[in-house]
Formats: C-alpha cells, structure tokens, sequence
C-alpha cells in the first residue's frame, strides 16, 4: 500500500512538471506571437499609410509632361512574350 502511494505521489510530480512546462510554453509562444504581431502591424501601418507620401491632383502640365517623356508606347507588343502587363510595368 505504501509503495502504491510513492508511485502515485511520483507520477503526479511527474504530471505537474509535465502540465507546468505545457502551460509555460503555450502561454509564452502566444504571448510572443501576439507582441510580435502588434510590433509588426505598427510598423506595415507606418509603411504603407503613407509615411512620406504625400497624394495630391497634379497640376494639367504634369501629366502631360510625363506622358511626353516617357517611351513605353514605342514597344512592340508581342502575344505572349511582351504583353499588357510589361507595358504597365516599364511606365516610367
């Protein structure tokens, strides 16, 4: 009888450390993930809300200058190979 008091006594010590550490590594991944996550929306929030962008209508002549300059409509389109999205990508 007491042998199977010892055993019992040993397997719940066993299952404390066993539920302690769980608990301990759960709570801190979540707490890890959930800090980071709010540190890494704060800075996506600075980036991409426009930290030194400034939108505004452009005056007529700014555009206009722009599409003067720019050659993307002297490229040859290609079925396949140079397409709409290229042009899109090489407006200057």
């Amino acid at each position: 009888m007491i042998r199977l008091i010892w055993v019992m006594i040993a397997l719940g010590g066993v299952f404390l450390v066993f539920a302690a550490g769980y608990v301990g590594y759960t709570l801190g991944d979540y707490d890890s993930y959930r800090g980071g996550y709010q540190e890494g929306y704060k800075v996506g929030c600075i980036a991409g809300a426009g930290n030194g962008y400034t939108l505004r209508n452009p005056t007529y002549s700014e555009p206009r200058d722009f599409m003067e300059q720019d050659r993307t409509n002297e490229n040859e389109y290609q079925e396949g190979v140079y397409t709409c999205v290229d042009f899109v990508s090489n407006l200057e």
